[in-house]
C-alpha cells in the first residue's frame, strides 16, 4: 500500500509539472525533506542521482536547500498579508547552461498534507506573480465621492502611500504624498492606495535568466494565497526541473 502511495505521488508531480505547458517534455520533480537524501517521495530516477537536502538558519529566516545534478536551489519564505513571499537563490554547477523562468514556478494548495503525500490533486494552483500582475492587485482603492455627489470623470486622483513592512510583514509606518489635481476647487473623488508588498520585494523579483556554469541568480517569488486553509507546496522551476518545497501552513515539514 505504501508503495502505491509513493507511485501515485510521483505520477502527480509529473502531471502537475506540465500543467499549462503543451508540447514540452515532463519535468523532473525533486522534493525537499529533512532527510539528507531528500526522502522517499522522490522517484527512483531522482534518488539514483543522489540529491542532497539541507537547511540553514540565517536570522531571522530559515533557508531550505536542495542540490541536484549540480544545481543548487535555496529558498526561504514568509507570509505577508495574503502573499507567500519566497526569497530564492539558484546556483549552477551543472557544467552546462540552465534557464530560470519565474513564470514556470507555482504554488499548489492541497486539502491536507496527507492529500499531498498520497498523490491527491491540488485544490488550487497559483502562478508566480510578475510585476505587471502585482501592479494590478497591489492597491486597495477606497473612493470618496464629491461633496455635491457624483464623480467628475477624468479628474480622479490618488494619494500615493508607501508602506513600510518589517521582516514579519507588520506595518511600521506610512508616508502619504498627494498628487496634484487639475483643479482642487472641483473637488475630484480621491483614492487612497495601500501597497500590499514591500518596495524591496517588488523591485527585486526574480527575473528570467540563462545561467552558465558557475553562475548564480537570486530574487523574490510572490504568490497570492487563498483564504481557504490547506497544505501549501512550492514548485520552483529551473529548466526541466521543479524543486519542490512543502511549506505546509506556515512551517516547512
Amino acid at each position: 500500500m505504501k508503495s502505491c502511495t509513493k507511485i501515485a505521488l510521483i505520477v502527480l508531480l509529473c502531471v502537475f509539472g506540465v500543467l499549462g505547458q503543451k508540447n514540452t517534455k515532463p519535468r523532473t520533480s525533486v522534493v525537499w525533506s529533512p532527510d539528507v537524501n531528500c526522502g522517499t517521495l522522490n522517484s527512483p530516477e531522482v534518488r539514483s542521482a543522489q540529491p542532497k537536502c539541507s537547511s540553514a538558519k540565517i536570522d531571522p529566516m530559515s533557508f531550505y536547500i536542495t542540490e541536484y545534478k549540480g544545481v543548487t536551489y535555496a529558498m526561504a519564505f514568509q507570509q505577508s498579508q495574503e502573499f507567500i513571499i519566497a526569497s530564492v537563490q539558484v546556483s549552477n554547477g551543472s557544467g552546462g547552461k540552465i534557464s530560470v523562468d519565474p513564470s514556470h514556478s507555482r504554488m499548489g494548495r492541497f486539502s491536507s498534507e496527507e492529500a499531498f503525500g498520497g498523490g491527491g490533486v491540488p485544490a488550487d494552483n497559483f502562478s508566480a506573480l510578475s510585476r505587471d500582475k502585482l501592479r494590478q492587485i497591489k492597491y486597495i482603492t477606497d473612493p470618496t465621492p464629491e461633496v455635491e455627489g457624483g464623480v467628475r470623470k477624468g479628474l480622479r486622483t490618488r494619494d500615493v502611500v508607501s508602506d513600510k513592512l518589517d521582516r514579519n510583514g507588520s506595518m511600521t509606518g506610512a508616508k502619504i504624498t498627494p498628487r496634484e489635481t487639475p483643479d482642487e476647487q472641483l473637488r475630484p473623488d480621491r483614492y487612497s492606495a495601500s501597497l500590499l508588498v514591500s518596495q524591496a520585494v517588488f523591485a527585486n523579483l526574480l527575473q528570467s535568466k540563462d545561467l552558465n556554469d558557475k553562475e548564480k541568480t537570486a530574487g523574490y517569488l510572490v504568490f497570492k494565497t487563498s483564504t481557504e486553509k490547506g497544505f501549501y507546496v512550492l514548485f520552483l522551476n529551473v529548466g526541466d526541473m521543479d524543486f519542490v518545497f512543502p511549506i505546509g501552513d506556515g512551517s516547512i515539514h
